[in-house]
């Protein structure tokens, strides 16, 4: 077997950086916001269900960067025991002075704007859910070009080798997808001592 050749990643589309800006869409239809919404009301420390979706998903499994990013800094202040909330948050940006990648290269109107969704922590599971499912769909959109590029430039030879690899990256992108509900049904011995 030939080392596999190298296929170009997909190019993002310029409907990526437009999705950063909040006015551009609606953002009550949006999981991924109302997902970040219902965290941001999280009053005190990260625990049982919330917990588990902030250590399960990534913020690869969001459609857009900004989005993303904001689940990234949930992340990092649950792991330093800190609060989500949008001033917490707010309060971390301004002291890292890194206000790069933000819509309008500002995180107060994205805060603002998400907080009042409305969506409540309760609801953060079945939110959660929905952003895993469309980011495994996204991943099998990105799979099926992979393969069709690989069908115009890639050696024949190489063609099974390739269809193979992404066959095994979709089966455990479709583990990880089922596997959410398993981690929020069998909590760890963590998140029942909190």
């Amino acid at each position: 077997m030939t080392a596999q050749p190298n296929i170009a990643p997909v190019e993002q589309t310029d409907s990526r950086a437009a999705g950063d800006q909040i006015a551009d869409y609606e953002a009550r239809l949006d999981p991924e916001a109302l997902l970040l919404c219902s965290l941001m009301w999280v009053e005190g420390p990260a625990t049982g269900d919330v917990a588990t979706i902030l250590n399960y998903l990534s913020p690869h499994d969001f459609r857009r960067p900004a989005h993303g990013r904001l689940f990234e800094l949930m992340q990092r202040q649950t792991e330093e025991g800190k609060l989500i909330t949008p001033a917490a948050l707010a309060g971390r940006i301004d002291a890292h002075r890194d206000h790069r990648g933000w819509p309008d290269g500002h995180h107060e109107p994205l805060l603002v704007a998400i907080l009042s969704l409305q969506a409540l922590p309760v609801q953060a599971v079945f939110y959660a859910d929905q952003v895993l499912a469309e980011s495994y769909r996204r991943q099998y959109t990105h799979m099926t070009t992979t393969l069709a590029q690989a069908a115009r430039e890639a050696p024949e030879q190489d063609l099974f080798a390739i269809m193979r690899q992404k066959g095994i990256e979709q089966r455990e992108a479709w583990k990880r997808r089922k596997g959410l509900a398993d981690a929020l049904n069998n909590p760890t011995d963590t998140d029942l001592e909190e």
